[in-house]
């Protein structure tokens, strides 16, 4: 194996980790959000936190590369937050 190849797998090793971390602290928040009854039934938090660090890094680059406005994005990230979380009493 080439010393390239080496770095790049260690490199590869590292983001993976990194995305692995980062992803906890969303997942960690739903899953007490889950535990005081906020949650709608039947919502996997760690598969949702995952879901909604897609959706916002996917959301980010349209807003930069012109694809989506600010608003857009707000509301997509909203109406899939709805879907996650119960109705507030108003």
């Amino acid at each position: 194996m080439t010393r390239t190849g080496c770095s790049s797998q260690a490199a590869s090793r590292g983001r993976n980790a990194l995305g692995a971390k980062v992803a906890k602290k969303p997942a960690k928040s739903l899953r007490q959000a889950q535990e005081a009854a906020l949650l709608q039934p039947g919502v996997d938090a760690r598969l949702e936190a995952a879901g909604l660090l897609a959706l916002s890094a996917g959301l980010g680059t349209g807003i930069l590369v012109g694809q989506r406005s600010p608003e857009s994005a707000t509301a997509v990230l909203e109406h899939h937050l709805n879907r996650v979380f119960r109705a507030g009493d108003a």
